[in-house]
């Protein structure tokens, strides 16, 4: 008998995701909010919780811009339906802090916004892209589950290591529009038992330096509506995944326990397989 290939799959035994991820809580993010919910999609809003309210000029090309971050009590109507993480508390280089004051940045913005959302909060966007193995290990004390760099992976592939997350690419990458059509393409094969995310980031105020804004729209047109494919928050896909990683075989690979209190799903031999959470599934040949 064979060697059996098991390939993850995500909910509804869908093998694709797109999920997106916004920093600052600029006021922009309204219009960003609501386009991604017409559009059927789902973001993960980084916010630093000690700056709301805080307004700075940008003159660009000749234009008075703002740096507009919205106030502490329009949270819950801007961002509804999306996920909201965490930034840093002043939006502080990690790296270039001490450790006590990295980690209060990290723990002081989570707690305002945990008191706020009335829910946890797991996730976090490193402010600048800073991070290192420090870093890593302090957002690891502080309760975060992952983190979200500013470096590009051109590519689809979930992180070993989820505090270590590049997306794909940067909302005005010259490659986006090729990126998607890539990725769209993907079929699965016998030996990429992972599922792949198409993920992009930026700020929703670079739309407004650029005018962007038509173009962007134009984009998530062709993005959604895909039966396919899971549109997620960046914490749903890192939350599964932990589920995944928990799964336990037996040493014959016949029984598969999910410890986890959620559903995940798996190709088996060309079957798709839903593990209910809490179970025991055997696997028949």
């Amino acid at each position: 008998m064979g060697l059996r290939l098991d390939r993850i799959l995500f909910p509804e035994g869908k093998g694709k995701a797109v999920t997106f991820s916004f920093d600052d809580a600029v006021v922009e993010d309204a219009r960003m909010a609501d386009l991604l919910r017409e559009y059927q999609l789902k973001a993960t809003f980084n916010v630093n919780c000690g700056c709301f309210g805080e307004k700075d000029r940008m003159p660009i090309e000749g234009r008075e811009l703002y740096h507009e971050v919205i106030a502490e009590e329009q949270l819950s109507k801007i961002y509804a339906g999306h996920e909201l993480a965490c930034h840093g508390f002043h939006h502080l280089s990690m790296t270039d802090c001490p450790e006590d004051s990295a980690l209060a940045e990290a723990v002081l913005d989570r707690a305002r916004l945990e008191q706020l959302l009335h829910r946890r909060v797991r996730g976090f966007a490193y402010p600048y892209g800073h991070y290192n193995a420090r870093t890593k290990a302090i957002l690891k004390k502080a309760g975060f589950r992952y983190a979200r760099t500013v470096d590009r992976a051109g590519s689809f592939d979930l992180p070993e290591d989820f505090l270590a997350w590049d997306a794909s690419c940067h909302i005005f990458d010259p490659d986006r529009d090729r990126l998607w059509e890539q990725f769209l393409a993907l079929e699965p094969g016998p030996y990429s038992p992972s599922p792949k995310v198409f993920y992009v980031w930026g700020h929703s105020y670079e739309m407004t330096i650029t005018d962007g804004w038509a173009d962007w729209e134009l984009f998530l047109k062709q993005v959604s509506g895909h039966k396919d494919l899971w549109y997620a928050t960046n914490g749903e896909i890192q939350s599964y995944m932990e589920a995944v990683r928990q799964l336990d075989y037996s040493v014959d690979r016949s029984i598969i326990y999910n410890p986890s209190a959620a559903p995940v799903w798996l190709e088996l031999d060309g079957r798709t397989v839903k593990l209910e959470g809490g179970t025991e599934t055997i696997v028949k040949r």
